[in-house]
């Protein structure tokens, strides 16, 4: 049965709201007897079902937690219910009988209003991100809902909006895109921000055809001054030395702090440019520094980097800087430029390769499992599978070692996979077992795999050759990797999310270009990357964004995962905070599938 809408409903009740016009309280109760008598006129005679409908629906709308307003044919104001009133400070009496304009803030133009009015008569509803007008005139951001109601003739009737405050939403937005893009000790861009600042620089200057330097700088014996004076002292250096050098800045150099005393300067249009402006920030540090009532010198290594003589992408040219940076700490000279013979570890990295193929040919990979802990009950919620690899020649070889090679010659879509088929076989030889997996076991999806043509159907075929489904996994995608092509990664997430899989953003925190774009993909879960977690009971700026982390995460109804808990006051304040789950050395390292299995099914 229908609920009739072509008369308003009772407009909200005035309990807890300050009201000190008793007649006009008077009449908007009479007011509200008048509608609900009309409405019940709407019922057939004994329709008592039809009435309760209408009793129900009318008691949504009042104890609601979305803003409701009903307008008439002409949009006038018929009936707002209380969660309006708290949102916007608007009183009912107020608004009753107000065009529906009075709520505008102003910031957008005819246009929009004419598209939303043509979206609702042709399709009879719209919704979208709007900015709306509080009674003290504030302009506030919401999620707006309307829907038209036709009458028998099928001419619209009214409308009724719904809407929620997206305030705090945004202010949170807001709060951790600054913890993520900026350091907050010297307000200077950090390494996140700087690499995307980065690759732009990069794509203009290959298209002018004009070269780009890129100083990496390191401070001299700050290390002996942190330990020996103590961290206030040392943060007030820093601070310092920042200030310093952005007063030397010319023109579109840009300074970030990348590490704890390191900096990148990008924007010297040569050599000469680049020698310059290490000179610059030479005599920037030539004045002693004073810090909490102690005098002390600092200096400053600095190594050079060119494009495109040097290095083409953002990730060689920050090496090759700091590879030269090294070397002018070691010979004491103040500042380098970049030679090729300085990459001698160049012969290694190109025998890990060598190996890392051959292991993968010869089946010399292993995968290891992580439990992950549910943190309110302490039970095992499922496993993160992690690829191990110990080499006839050189021993164990650490994924931090290999797995940078393997990005740089492209073989992270053949890693992955050989690590997606080990788990899913893994997966069915313990079901063939009787052994019960509790939650879904987690693999890791590389940026270079997102890329790949027919990944979701390749990865779909994996998982179906092994005789599971797709409700048996859950794949993590780390931040920077769907930043690099985010379009094709929301796509390639649908297709995924459509066919069962839970998705995981991993190591969250650290790669966003843009926070706008984590509302659009069709994630289940943000992990927070370890590096957020392992000093958050030391550092407040760890706390804090830990914190906001899992606040937001909560306001788009997203589950929370924490990695790399090593102690019990990590667990608990992450519990605390909200986190639901958790992994990392606290709880188990990561172990063979036979000892995994003893361990936790």
């Amino acid at each position: 049965m229908q609920i009739s809408l072509t008369r308003p409903a009772a407009p909200a009740q005035t309990s807890g709201i300050d009201q000190t016009d008793t007649t006009v309280l008077k009449r908007t109760k009479q007011w509200q007897q008048h509608q609900l008598d009309l409405l019940a006129a709407d019922v057939p005679p004994g329709a008592a079902r039809q009435q309760e409908n209408l009793r129900l629906a009318s008691v949504a709308i009042e104890q609601g937690l979305q803003a409701v307003v009903i307008t008439d044919a002409e949009r006038r104001i018929l009936r707002v219910n209380p969660a309006f009133t708290r949102t916007t400070g608007y009183a009912p009496e107020e608004v009753i009988g107000q065009p529906l304009r009075i709520l505008q803030s102003g910031r957008h133009d005819a246009a929009f209003y004419r598209a939303m009015r043509k979206s609702i008569r042709e399709t009879g509803h719209w919704q979208g991100e709007i900015w709306d007008r509080k009674k003290t005139g504030e302009a506030y951001p919401t999620w707006l809902s309307v829907s038209a109601v036709r009458d028998g003739q099928g001419e619209i009737a009214h409308y009724v909006s719904s809407s929620f405050d997206l305030s705090r939403q945004k202010a949170d937005a807001a709060r951790i895109e600054r913890l993520a893009f900026y350091d907050p000790l010297t307000a200077l861009p950090n390494r996140t921000l700087l690499r995307d600042r980065l690759k732009q620089a990069l794509a203009d200057a290959q298209r002018d055809e004009r070269r780009l330097g890129i100083l990496f700088m390191n401070l001299d014996e700050f290390k002996a001054i942190n330990d020996a004076l103590g961290q206030g002292v040392g943060d007030q250096a820093l601070i310092e030395v920042a200030r310093r050098f952005q007063i030397v800045l010319q023109g579109e150099e840009m300074l970030a702090r990348v590490g704890g005393d390191e900096f990148v300067i990008s924007g010297a249009a040569d050599a000469a440019a680049a020698i310059h402006i290490a000179e610059r920030l030479h005599r920037a540090l030539a004045e002693p520094i004073a810090a909490n009532g102690h005098i002390f010198s600092i200096g400053v290594s600095i190594g050079i980097a060119l494009y495109p003589e040097d290095g083409v992408t953002v990730e060689d040219l920050l090496r090759r800087a700091d590879i030269a940076m090294y070397r002018a700490k070691a010979s004491g000279c103040g500042h380098l430029l970049y030679q090729s013979q300085m990459s001698e570890g160049l012969a290694e990295r190109m025998q890990i390769a060598k190996n890392l193929s051959r292991a993968l040919n010869a089946g010399e990979l292993e995968l290891y499992y992580q439990p992950k802990i549910n943190l309110a009950t302490g039970s095992l919620s499922g496993a993160e599978a992690l690829l191990r690899w110990n080499d006839p020649e050189r021993g164990w070889v650490s994924p931090a070692e290999f797995i940078p090679v393997a990005e740089a010659r492209g073989m992270m879509g053949a890693l992955g996979k050989w690590v997606l088929r080990d788990a899913c076989r893994q997966m069915a030889v313990w079901q063939r077992a009787g052994l019960r997996f509790p939650g879904r076991l987690a693999v890791n999806l590389a940026a270079q795999q997102l890329e790949e043509a027919d990944i979701a159907d390749s990865v779909q075929a994996i998982v179906r050759a092994a005789g599971l489904t797709p409700a048996c996994l859950e794949l993590e995608l780390t931040e920077s990797g769907l930043m690099e092509n985010v379009e094709r990664a929301i796509a390639i997430m649908q297709t995924l999310k459509a066919a069962g899989f839970t998705l995981s953003i991993d190591d969250f925190g650290t790669g966003y270009s843009s926070l706008a774009y984590l509302k659009r993909l069709p994630a289940d879960t943000l992990k927070i990357d370890i590096a957020f977690v392992r000093d958050m009971l030391k550092g407040r700026h760890d706390y804090i964004i830990v914190t906001t982390i899992i606040r937001m995460a909560r306001n788009l109804g997203l589950k929370v995962v924490a990695e790399g808990v090593e102690d019990a006051a990590q667990a608990k304040a992450l519990l605390e905070l909200g986190c639901d789950e958790a992994q990392g050395y606290y709880f188990g390292h990561p172990e063979p599938a036979v000892a995994f299995a003893q361990h936790w099914l």
